[in-house]
């Protein structure tokens, strides 16, 4: 039983119950921290501004444990009950060699969102006691990718000229899919949102039947032509403006779609990024 509707969870596991929980936020809603330096050129006063991007990220959950089962409310604890509370958060959390998905719910403009994010066990999960049948430890959990994403893949249609899309979250995001369909030649995608212009392209034709699927945040690209088997086509793809093929910034973007010719539909699939 979840004691909050803001839960964070482990798989479908919450860490919000009577028998463990949580202690709060702190030091869970900071942004990440940006690496990268600028640079010192001789002779030049101070220093040249290089842009910087939000590195890898820990968080550390402050959890309590209580040898209770997790919807009792009015249990009394037990040691008996604590060790197996605690084998099975052991189990949860600590898994050598693999990422997991940590989900928080939070509100935002009054709706309680869904994001996720993969983390892995980074150390700590030492208790500290108290008395022989709960304890408190601190679980230090590392996001090799920084950000939470919308557990819903919101889909937009593009149409070509300029249009404005309105993107969830509150941080930028390169977890886009981009599908063009065929017959379409040589189609673009472009950003022009205020202090972004940068761009991606399918330097091929597509014939009706055609698709050509991008996954922005891979890199990788697979097309599926209508009479023949998907291959990889990266090699197809030209992008200008940035060294990465799309990001999009939360709130409302200006996205430029263009063809050397054809009509065929276009969508981006997004999951708004959260910190």
């Amino acid at each position: 039983m979840n004691i909050t509707e803001t839960y964070w969870s482990v798989g479908e596991e919450s860490l919000h119950t009577f028998a463990r929980s949580i202690q709060s936020l702190n030091g869970l809603m900071a942004p990440p921290e940006c690496r990268g330096e600028d640079v010192m050129i001789p002779y030049l006063p101070g220093e040249v501004w290089v842009p910087k991007v939000p590195g890898a990220r820990y968080l550390s959950l402050g959890i309590t444990l209580l040898g209770i089962d997790i919807d009792d409310v009015g249990g009394t604890p037990t040691q008996e009950k604590f060790q197996s509370n605690w084998n099975d958060l052991v189990r949860l959390l600590w898994r050598p060699g693999e990422q997991f998905a940590l989900t928080k719910r939070f509100y935002d403009n009054g709706e309680l969102r869904t994001a996720t994010a993969l983390v892995e066990f980074a150390g700590g999960m030492e208790p500290t006691m108290m008395g022989r049948n709960g304890a408190k430890a601190v679980v230090k959990l590392k996001l090799a990718d920084p950000y939470f994403y919308d557990d819903t893949l919101v889909t937009h249609n593009l149409v070509n000229g300029d249009q404005t899309k309105t993107i969830r979250g509150n941080a930028p995001t390169r977890n886009i899919i981009v599908t063009f369909n065929g017959a379409r030649a040589y189609p673009q995608v472009r950003i022009k949102s205020p202090g972004i212009d940068h761009q991606v392209e399918y330097h091929n034709d597509l014939s009706s039947g055609d698709v050509a699927t991008l996954y922005i945040r891979e890199m990788e690209a697979i097309t599926d032509p209508a009479a023949t088997p998907a291959f990889d086509s990266e090699t197809e793809i030209r992008h200008t403006g940035a060294p990465y093929w799309l990001e999009l910034r939360p709130g409302d973007n200006v996205i430029n779609l263009t063809s050397d010719s054809g009509a065929g539909s276009v969508q981006l699939q997004v999951r708004g990024a959260w910190t």
